[in-house]
């Protein structure tokens, strides 16, 4: 999936850094030089465009996605299953990924190589979700999901358990490829992200909603239509819903304050609450 926001233009930046230095070193002497970018390219970096708080950010319309669930399943032949699966069963193993991405906000990779064994209790009874911060390296991470989210894990573990009754301890999503149909892998984000990319492409009611030349009011830029943006959208709903941005930021096991912001803005109505709220101060 192609990058959104700035991302393409700092990395061509980095490039351009590494052949600048390589030129300026001399150990690129042998590549023509109207290839090589000079210490000149490097003074003309066009500025970074102010951050619109008034736009809309990254977070999708959820409730469009929920109505088109049915629709996140494959077309497979019973030739192109692993042994044993249904297409029901790739259906529901799909389905289950994007509700957890949807009610947890965690990364892709995150949900995908949950284990099986990944629920626990709080001190209270309540459903916790363990899994680990890769991009951090903080194992066990914990948290707090609804009874509701934990009942979707349980039930498609339930299952997964039918179809893999030697993997008790294994992955949560197992990977399926016909070439080593008991695999000890755990399903990809990067193949989520391939399945979620055809899904969005054929719900019809988010063409509207699509940004484009031709269609500039659409509020959704369609490099955001993204499996990782479920994390902005789930930030996104917190935000809405007034939590306090310390209690977002260790939901999304953040240590810092302005990553959590990134992840949501501020609309219209909270702005103009906030407003209401003060005038009788």
């Amino acid at each position: 999936a192609p990058y959104a926001g700035q991302y393409p233009e700092s990395r061509l930046w980095d490039i351009k850094t590494v052949l600048a230095y390589g030129r300026a070193a001399g150990h690129i002497d042998h590549v023509p030089g109207s290839f090589v970018f000079t210490t000149a390219h490097l003074k003309h970096r066009a500025p970074l465009p102010a951050r619109n708080d008034d736009e809309p950010g990254r977070a999708l319309p959820d409730e469009i996605l929920d109505h088109n669930l049915a629709l996140l399943r494959p077309s497979m032949k019973a030739g192109h299953r692993a042994q044993g699966w249904t297409n029901e069963d790739y259906a529901q193993l799909r389905q289950t990924i994007y509700q957890l991405l949807r009610d947890t906000g965690r990364r892709p990779g995150e949900i995908t190589a949950l284990r099986r064994d990944c629920l626990d209790v709080d001190p209270g009874g309540g459903p916790v979700l363990i899994y680990t911060n890769a991009k951090a390296n903080r194992l066990d991470r914990r948290l707090h999901i609804t009874a509701g989210t934990a009942a979707v894990i349980t039930t498609w573990r339930e299952r997964v358990r039918l179809l893999r009754p030697a993997r008790g301890d294994g992955y949560l999503f197992p990977q399926l490829h016909l070439a080593d149909p008991y695999s000890d892998r755990h399903f990809t984000a990067d193949a989520f992200g391939v399945i979620f990319r055809q899904w969005i492409d054929s719900i019809d009611e988010l063409t509207a909603l699509i940004r484009t030349a031709d269609h500039p009011a659409g509020i959704i830029d369609r490099r955001d239509l993204v499996a990782y943006s479920l994390r902005h959208t789930w930030a996104q709903n917190h935000a809405d819903a007034g939590t306090p941005v310390d209690v977002l930021a260790a939901l999304m096991d953040h240590r810092n304050l302005r990553s959590t912001q990134t992840y949501y803005r501020i609309g219209h109505q909270r702005k103009r609450e906030a407003t209401t709220a003060s005038a009788g101060w």
